[in-house]
């Protein structure tokens, strides 16, 4: 099986363009993982920022005002565990604000649409 001229340069080409990528692979690693660790930087920022302002721990009322949610929304994150109580009652500003920057609840949401079209 004899393999044209075009066929052969092609070949050569996609062999420069693996060889390139390979050398490229270790460059995205280093920028991965310094996105992964400016993104948790950013989440310790925030979470130091509202445990300042709103203090260490706050109740429901209040964490609902603060991100736009009903009082039942967060009682309910609270129990499915998906954001911190403290022993009194109130909610951890910290959790609150990890949970938020994750984006998380969008997220949720995208299942939970994608589970009602599956149902229709």
């Amino acid at each position: 099986m004899s393999r044209s001229d075009d066929e052969i340069a092609q070949l050569r080409r996609d062999v420069d363009r693996l060889w390139m990528a390979l050398e490229v692979i270790p460059a995205v690693a280093d920028a991965v993982r310094f996105a992964r660790t400016r993104q948790t930087t950013e989440i310790f920022e925030l979470q130091n920022e509202w445990a300042a302002r709103y203090g260490e721990c706050i109740p429901v009322h209040v964490a609902a005002k603060i991100i736009g949610k009903t009082d039942e929304t967060i009682r309910r994150w609270s129990r499915e565990k998906k954001i911190t109580k403290s022993e009194t009652g109130g909610i951890l500003t910290r959790s609150l604000a990890a949970y938020i920057e994750l984006g998380l609840p969008s997220r949720q949401r995208e299942k939970s649409n994608a589970r009602r079209k599956r149902r229709a």
